[in-house]
């Protein structure tokens, strides 16, 4: 399995500390998989737009004792709104090129604060949105969608994920879990 986890890092996560928090959110989800099995894992953190040259990226026979650390390594950004269309256009591109090598399920996870900006100028935003779904379906990745706080608008987030049920929405930093999160994604690619 190869994770993609797409991480906010916009002014709507407001603090480094709120960062730190969706960090830790991450290890703890793939903390509970054996990272060294894993296909891979990818961080990109976004804003206005996907951060490509801090794409953070775990390959297998990493123990979690040197993700851990590596992870330590990733830094918030602040800045701009969330463009997590962009974000997962990028997600779904760079599981497309593992596609040939490797044929392991793909698991995309967008974290996100913040609404997508519609201004007149962004038009096509929403409709980004729907065909990188359309895209992201067609080819089997499973995709979820993390909200936290009030902030965000819940139909965009089901619109990309696999289906209604991989959305999870949280009120605050504070009350980020990853149990529910983690069971569905053993379930979803077939590891539970």
């Amino acid at each position: 399995m190869t994770m993609i986890f797409l991480v906010d890092s916009s002014s709507n996560v407001v603090s480094p500390e709120n960062f730190e928090k969706q960090k830790l959110l991450i290890q703890r989800i793939t903390s509970r998989f054996n990272v060294t099995n894993f296909g891979g894992v990818k961080i990109i953190p976004y804003s206005d737009t996907p951060h490509e040259d801090k794409i953070f990226s775990i390959y297998p026979n990493v123990t979690f004792r040197e993700f851990a650390e590596n992870m330590r390594k990733l830094r918030f950004l602040m800045g701009g709104c969330s463009r997590y269309d962009l974000a997962l256009r990028m997600a779904y591109n760079l599981a497309q090129s593992q596609e040939a090598s490797d044929g392991s399920q793909k698991v995309i996870v967008l974290i996100t604060s913040g609404k997508q900006p519609y201004y007149p100028q962004m038009t096509p935003a929403f409709v980004h949105i729907q065909e990188t779904s359309w895209l992201l379906k067609n080819a089997k990745i499973i995709t979820y969608a993390v909200g936290i706080g009030n902030g965000i608008r819940s139909s965009d987030l089901q619109t990309i994920t696999t289906d209604p049920s991989k959305v999870f929405l949280f009120e605050s930093f504070d009350n980020l879990t990853e149990n529910d999160i983690y069971k569905d994604i053993c379930k979803s690619s077939g590891k539970m």
